[in-house]
């Protein structure tokens, strides 16, 4: 019962299959051009220029292109006739600053938004012959003045290198402005069509500081070098058109989103009710009178939390002896915050879910004094803060340990180089977040619904061991 003239790709649209069938297809392309100037004078002030055009077929003709250019000075002060005094210590000091705009094409998932992608319904129409036919609409409606979305940065920064650079720090600091965001916003509940539209909606600021300081601690047979890093950046979405405010992430069991985009908040903002604890008396979860009207509505939803971290942080310690290497890389972020979904399911007791074991300590009588309401009330899983928990985090990311076996033990045999190492990934985790892992989000890679823990797989721990072998 496949329709005639669909191929391999669309076999769901057969009227009749064994199994559950679903297959896809999807292509994108780019091409793209760049060109780029590079001037020094006497290795002191230095200048790079570059343009890029980028052709993407996501978009419509006319809307396919997009030119960026950048430009790039430097001063390499550590060169100047009156830094000679500081040569012995200081090996380089050189100051910078940039400008320039880059491109985005991603289209929040799909590579046809200015194309009109037809389904199958799931309704079979039979006739009295025992004819019949799968009937196909357009999966959404089309944009065809999508377009590039476009960032704006300066920068500026500094680079330091000390005692044969044995201590290096660069510091950047910088300020991004994002105009035609491409953004999937909802339809009106009266358009019966899936998704929503994808339209070039917006502007947003990105500005903050990064800092990097490189360290050569010990030299000799024995060495020790430690890389670390450390970023801050400030979100905040100044501008939106078709609509001032959209929801996001909306939760399956409550109908009610997670997310709200509206200007003047950061990305990955988290809205609902603002939990003031269980009542001792009733076992309900009590919330905050926003609107000061008497009652819980809708309209005492507010903020109640920010997926942004305050600042995210890594080091690095390399350690070596001989053939011998260890290296340890821990990351973390701290100050975002995590909407726990996964506990209005686990935690909510009003459906046949399993439940967790916190519910063991749910309020049972009156007077009872605890943070688990009572089983058996959908108005105590409201989206709220109630869900909400602090995500900071470090980790342990990656411990390799390896050894490299001695040039003079190999001279005899047909081997340049043989290495056997262990690695480690993801080994330690300190947080006080609840969930299975703070490094997670239900929404994959969207830049909208962000820190949003529901039901999310865990990343693994994983350990490896291996030979490496050269001939």
């Amino acid at each position: 019962g496949v329709p005639e003239g669909t191929t391999w790709f669309n076999l769901s649209q057969a009227s009749s299959t064994t199994y559950t069938s679903a297959s896809a297809y999807t292509e994108w392309k780019m091409l793209s051009y760049a060109m780029r100037v590079n001037y020094s004078y006497l290795d002191r002030y230095l200048f790079t220029g570059t343009v890029r055009w980028d052709g993407s077929s996501r978009f419509s003709d006319g809307h396919r292109w997009g030119s960026f250019p950048s430009a790039a000075v430097a001063w390499r002060i550590s060169e100047e006739p009156f830094m000679k005094s500081t040569q012995d210590w200081l090996s380089n000091l050189k100051l910078r600053a940039s400008f320039g705009i880059t491109g985005n094409n991603y289209t929040q998932g799909t590579n046809y938004p200015v194309t009109v992608v037809p389904t199958g319904g799931s309704i079979y129409y039979g006739f009295a012959d025992g004819t019949g036919n799968t009937p196909y609409y357009p999966s959404g409606i089309v944009n065809k003045n999508l377009t590039w979305e476009k960032t704006t940065q300066y920068n500026i920064g500094l680079d330091l290198s000390l005692f044969d650079s044995r201590i290096m720090f660069t510091t950047d600091w910088y300020y991004k402005k994002t105009d035609d965001l491409l953004l999937t916003v909802s339809l009106p509940d009266n358009v019966n069509l899936p998704g929503g539209i994808t339209r070039n909606d917006g502007q947003m600021e990105n500005k903050g500081a990064e800092f990097v300081l490189s360290t050569q601690n010990l030299t000799g047979d024995f060495k020790w070098n430690t890389d670390f890093n450390l970023s801050f950046n400030k979100n905040k979405l100044l501008k939106l058109g078709l609509n001032k405010v959209y929801h996001y992430a909306e939760m399956y069991t409550t109908g009610e989103s997670a997310i709200i985009l509206k200007e003047g908040l950061p990305l990955g903002s988290f809205y609902g009710y603002k939990s003031l604890g269980v009542n001792v008396d009733t076992g309900d979860i009590d919330y905050e009178d926003i609107s000061k009207n008497g009652s819980i509505g809708p309209e005492d939803r507010t903020i109640i939390g920010c997926a942004q971290p305050k600042f995210i942080y890594g080091i690095t310690n390399d350690f070596s002896w001989k053939g011998l290497t260890l290296s340890i890389f821990f990351q973390g972020s701290y100050g975002n915050e995590i909407f726990n979904a996964s506990r209005i399911d686990t935690e909510g007791m009003v459906d046949f879910r399993n439940q967790s074991k916190a519910v063991l300590n749910r309020w049972k009588r009156p007077g009872m004094i605890t943070d688990v309401p009572r089983s058996g009330n959908v108005e105590n899983i409201h989206n709220s803060s109630r869900f909400v928990e602090d995500g900071s985090y470090l980790r342990l990311k990656t411990l390799t340990l390896s050894y490299s076996l001695p040039a003079s033990l190999l001279r005899k045999t047909a081997l340049s180089g043989l290495q056997v190492f262990v690695t480690g990934q993801n080994l330690l985790t300190f947080t006080k977040y609840t969930g299975y892992d703070p490094e997670v989000n239900a929404y994959g890679a969207s830049s909208v619904a962000l820190g949003v823990d529901y039901g999310t797989y865990p990343q693994s721990k994983t350990v490896i061991a291996g030979i490496n072998i050269s001939f």
